[in-house]
């Protein structure tokens, strides 16, 4: 499929409400589906079954623990796929790992030797199960999950052994492993689809622990009281956030006013006692990662202006005052026009990323110090220096600034 090969690996137990938007969501990108189920009985082995792509088997779950037994399936299926595809995907069927256009992602991956591929972790939230797809357009708002943050994606070739923890919540491969500096996917987990599913889903799961998984303390979440888990479920609806960037632009939380340059609104708690605001994570889409920091002041009315860097990326957020932030996008196969000028206000905060390559600067207001925090993709260098200047008001850049106020 568009010159590489992708197969999927899932255990299977009484999931056919969800079987459909699972097959639909990855039949785009994975070529052969092997799908083993554990004696469902809600007519999952029926369904599957019918489906041309899907390579059915049986998983006897025997033993004194069922999550160990599901672990060490987990650690070696996959293997069956080596010398036969790029990329092997390993997860469960409530879990849906997206990019926009994945096909390409993972050319683009095996192109440059990456092996391993990381997830970043989203618990979804729902009030009911969809009566159609996609789910990740039906249910698109969610919670970052650490414990969700899984390897899902790998190399079955290059990774000789995967060595799952329990639930895939870990992983410690072993092999030619590379990594790709950030996660590529997000993983999707749809547990929590309605209130009334997840109490159903949890019940049927703490009935499947034995006596191995209980001594171990697996699945303790699984035996939470029913008022636990429905005020669980709400307080998860009540602070998710649309997930995916085409989510978030439809919201209203991000902007892509240039290719590569997102900026993003930032969320702000307040309280009789002051407030937080969060200004970066490691595992958003549209964020990089930081290797330093630091704060500017730019004097009421003043300008600094033009910068462009190379490799580096900035990320830049105001902490006091406000001002312009003021882009010119002169890259090979820019389709700007003109710049493009960006407001930037302590009280209603945004991180904006700006790419290399584009030339930047800052005005201040005229009445307060303009503070902005910048988080750079990249330490800077004082032998190598990744910076080009020009003069605020040079010729060459369409734009004065005493064209704003």
């Amino acid at each position: 499929m568009g010159g590489i090969e992708v197969h999927l690996y899932a255990l299977v137990w009484n999931e056919r409400p969800i079987l459909p938007f699972f097959l639909d969501h990855y039949r785009p990108f994975v070529d052969k589906f092997y799908l083993f189920d554990d004696d469902s009985d809600d007519g999952s082995w029926e369904y599957l079954s019918n489906q041309q792509d899907v390579i059915l088997e049986r998983f006897e779950s025997d033993g004194a623990s069922f999550v160990e037994k599901a672990r060490q399936f987990y650690c070696e299926a996959w293997k069956a796929s080596r010398g036969s595809a790029d990329f092997v995907i390993v997860v469960n069927i409530d879990e849906l790992v997206h990019h926009p256009d994945p096909i390409t992602a993972l050319c683009h991956a095996r192109r440059k030797g990456v092996t391993v591929i990381e997830t970043r972790g989203w618990d979804m939230v729902g009030d009911e199960i969809p009566k159609s797809g996609p789910l990740v357009t039906q249910v698109p708002r969610g919670v970052h999950s650490k414990m969700m943050s899984k390897i899902a994606i790998f190399d079955p070739t290059a990774v000789q052994e995967i060595n799952y923890g329990p639930g895939r919540h870990d992983a410690r491969p072993l092999g030619r492993i590379v990594r790709p500096a950030r996660p590529l996917f997000d993983l999707l987990h749809y547990k929590c689809l309605s209130a009334d599913y997840l109490v159903d889903r949890y019940r049927q799961l703490g009935a499947r622990m034995r006596t191995g998984d209980i001594e171990a303390r697996h699945g303790v979440h699984y035996r939470q009281s029913e008022a636990q888990l429905r005020a669980a479920h709400a307080q998860l609806r009540a602070v998710a956030v649309p997930v995916l960037p085409a989510d978030m632009k439809t919201a209203g939380l991000l902007d892509e006013p240039l290719d590569g340059v997102f900026v993003t609104k930032l969320r702000r708690v307040t309280n009789e006692k002051g407030g937080l605001r969060e200004i970066w994570r490691d595992d958003d889409p549209c964020s990089i990662a930081a290797k330093q920091a630091y704060l500017t002041v730019t004097a009421p009315g003043g300008v600094k202006a033009w910068y462009l860097h190379e490799t580096q990326v900035d990320q830049i957020t105001p902490i006091s005052g406000s001002g312009k932030l003021v882009l010119w996008d002169r890259r090979r196969n820019s389709r700007a026009t003109a710049p493009v000028v960006i407001d930037l206000d302590a009280d209603d905060p945004v991180l904006v990323v700006i790419p290399a390559g584009i030339w930047h600067g800052f005005r201040a207001n005229r009445k307060d110090p303009f503070l902005l925090l910048h988080l750079n993709g990249q330490a800077f260098d004082h032998v190598r220096i990744d910076e080009m200047r020009l003069p605020e008001d040079d010729p060459t850049i369409p734009f004065r600034w005493s064209s704003i106020e």
